[in-house]
């Protein structure tokens, strides 16, 4: 007897087959394949199916190309047969006029091949041409409007058997419908998914959660074992075998994987929880295990992260100086620091709560709750002070400060605060306040003396001033007789002296009507009013002409502004610099005199410069003093009051005082007076 040649019985078979491999290109094809779809077998070798055949190429997703792609991919998901009752669909077929593409209507039967490891390694496909099955369809339709003896009884019982395939192709539409939501879900899922088919666990299906999880790709088709060596020697396919045989399910929390991610790469540690549920099959016996979890790594960094955290936050608290504590939400007590406990000797937890105002004077309850309350309802920082009972029973002032605590999504979750002993504060703080106390007593009593002595001095100053002015005028009334009188009669020694006798007496005149006017400078009442300093500077210079006569003086002289001031005593202010100023420039073959005005956010600066001889910088705490000179008499003239009057008249209208200078520099003088009342620049 012959063995059967099974590949010559697959080519003469009358029915039509073909064989698709998993990426739906074709393999083979019989003799009757290739009459129906009037194609040879080396066109259509390597091809892709729905290249060739696509039904409407000007629709490539078609709904029949859908409903036999569908029906071919659920073979490759299930590993099990597929039928389609009926599809219409475009073939070329040979004609008598030719090749031309016809629909015709088919059933269609796809049955995988499987390789060793129980993939599907091929499709074959069986088609029947049931065009004419079809057409005694429509010929029952046609029995139903009036022409049912004409076709006859066997076109109503195919018509039936079309109608029931028809009814299963529609059912099977469906359960692939929902076949390919479900492959959604499990695609799309956060959690990792996986199938283990069989005693030795090979991948049917895995996510692309569980893909990344594991750092592999490739892993369907493979046993555990083959696709992640590395977690047999961590007890998992113990774990797999178990449920496999028990067929119950096994539960993992935080557990930890050792996984090989990257093939050159260092191990990666992890931290799931997952099920390993068993699914059984139709007689009740387990045919894989469904593996589903979540990758928790992060997770258990972040609880270690805030655990490590509490740790330090709680050793700094309990060895802070201070007392610190913790409330939640609705502003109960969570936790007090070692501090809190060694201070006011209560055992540890008994301040919890709202049992720590336990430990609070009586008087400041109630403000201490009240402050707290309102602070909790309002998320809002807080500080208050309150006596609080210490081991040994004394009462002691702290200080309580607290700030609100907010959560990643911005709630809020209570307040943390410390609590500071504040009792010698207090007590410095009170001896302060008595010291202040007595201390403003006495700077009244001293500044009152102050003011009385200044009087006293002022009237004192007045009245030697004034009864020196009569024996004064006296020595110069005599001395200018003896003059007029007895000049011819006297020697050059007699007259020398007698001129110096009335020079001296002028000289001391004068310093007692300088006297006079210091001593008036404080006591007359200012009376501000607008001034131009463009027009007094004017005024001053005039009635300084003489004593610029037949010098060479030139004046320069900026924009100055309207001041508020005192006319009279601002006016004897720009006199005085004035005339220092002339004075001190007469050894210059050309004196050059300056004037100008600075204007700043507060105050109004006056500036007066010459060329003149100019002073040592190490004495100009002198210039401002009463009787102060660093000139000799002889050198130039002067009672040594004239700046002190400057000074005077300045600081009682708000102002200040200063100079430089330089030896044969010149000098410049300053004097500020405040900017309330100051008007906009005039020109000069």
């Amino acid at each position: 007897m012959h063995p059967l040649d099974f590949g010559a019985l697959f080519r003469l078979s009358p029915n039509p087959y073909m064989v698709l491999d998993r990426q739906l290109r074709y393999v083979t094809a019989n003799d009757a394949y290739l009459r129906v779809t009037a194609s040879r077998l080396e066109d259509i070798q390597g091809r892709y199916v729905f290249d060739l055949f696509p039904h409407d190429p000007d629709d490539p997703n078609n709904e029949n190309l859908q409903m036999l792609r569908g029906s071919l991919e659920r073979v490759l998901a299930s590993r099990t047969p597929d039928v389609l009752a009926l599809i219409p669909y475009r073939v070329p077929m040979h004609t008598e006029t030719g090749i031309v593409v016809m629909e015709r209507f088919w059933s269609a039967t796809h049955m995988p091949v499987l390789d060793e490891r129980g993939e599907v390694a091929y499709i074959l496909q069986h088609t029947v041409d049931v065009t004419e099955l079809q057409q005694l369809k429509q010929a029952a339709s046609m029995a139903e409007a009036g022409q049912r003896e004409a076709t006859g009884t066997t076109a109503l019982l195919e018509a039936g058997v079309l109608g029931r395939a028809q009814k299963l192709q529609e059912t099977n539409r469906l359960l692939d419908s929902e076949r390919r939501h479900l492959l959604r879900l499990f695609e799309q899922a956060p959690s990792f998914m996986c199938f283990l088919r069989g005693r030795d666990h090979v991948f049917e299906l895995a996510n692309p959660a569980y893909c990344r999880l594991v750092g592999r790709q490739d892993v369907v088709g493979k046993s555990v074992r083959e696709a992640l060596p590395e977690v047999v020697e961590q007890g998992f396919i113990g774990l797999l075998d178990r449920v496999y045989s028990s067929g119950e399910p096994f539960l993992g929390r935080g557990m930890l994987v050792s996984l090989q991610r990257h093939a050159e790469g260092p191990r990666e540690e992890a931290y799931v929880d997952f099920v390993y549920q068993p699914i059984l099959g139709a007689n009740g016996t387990v045919t894989g295990i469904f593996v589903q979890g979540h990758d928790i790594t992060e997770q258990r960094r972040v609880e270690a992260a805030l655990k490590e955290s509490e740790a330090r936050f709680r050793n700094m608290a309990d060895h802070a100086p201070v007392m610190l504590w913790v409330t939640d939400a609705t502003g109960a007590c969570t936790y007090l620091s070692k501090g809190w406990y060694d201070f006011t000797g209560q055992s540890e937890g008994a301040g919890l709560g709202n049992n720590w105002r336990t430990v609070v004077h009586p008087d400041d309850v109630r403000a201490a709750t009240d402050t707290q309350t309102r602070a909790t309802h309002n998320h809002t920082p807080y500080r208050n002070e309150f006596r609080l009972r210490r081991q040994d029973g004394e009462y002691r002032w702290t200080l309580n400060s607290a700030t609100p605590r907010v959560g990643p999504s911005g709630e809020f979750l209570g307040h943390i605060g410390c609590v500071l002993d504040i009792t010698e504060s207090k007590q410095v703080e009170e001896e302060m306040r008595r010291f202040n106390q007595q201390l403003e007593q006495r700077v009244q009593e001293r500044t009152a003396a102050l003011v009385e002595a200044n009087k006293e001095l002022e009237s004192f100053s007045y009245s030697v001033s004034h009864d020196l002015r009569a024996p004064l005028r006296h020595i110069m009334g005599f001395a200018q007789l003896l003059e007029s009188r007895s000049l011819e009669h006297l020697d050059a020694t007699a007259r020398r002296h007698v001129k110096t006798i009335a020079e001296a007496a002028r000289q001391g005149g004068k310093l007692v009507d300088d006297l006079l006017e210091f001593s008036r400078m404080g006591r007359a009442e200012l009376k501000k009013a607008p001034v131009s300093l463009r027009e007094l500077v004017a005024e001053v210079r005039r009635d300084l002409a003489p004593e610029a006569e037949g010098r060479k003086v030139q004046w320069r002289v900026g924009d100055l502004p309207e001041v508020q001031a005192d006319p009279a005593l601002l006016r004897l202010v720009l006199k005085n610099l004035l005339s220092n100023a002339l004075k001190y420039s007469r050894t210059r073959e050309e004196a050059i005199i300056e004037v100008w005005a600075t204007e700043r956010a507060d105050e109004l600066e006056v500036a007066v410069r010459d060329n003149g001889v100019g002073f040592e910088m190490q004495y100009v705490d002198k210039l401002f003093g009463v009787f102060q000179r660093l000139h000799r008499p002889e050198q130039f003239e002067g009672t040594g009051i004239g700046l002190a009057n400057v000074r005077r008249i300045v600081v009682r209208h708000g102002g200040r005082t200063w100079a430089e200078g330089e030896v044969e520099q010149g000098a410049t003088f300053h004097f500020t007076l405040p900017r309330v009342g100051v008007t906009r620049p005039l020109s000069a």
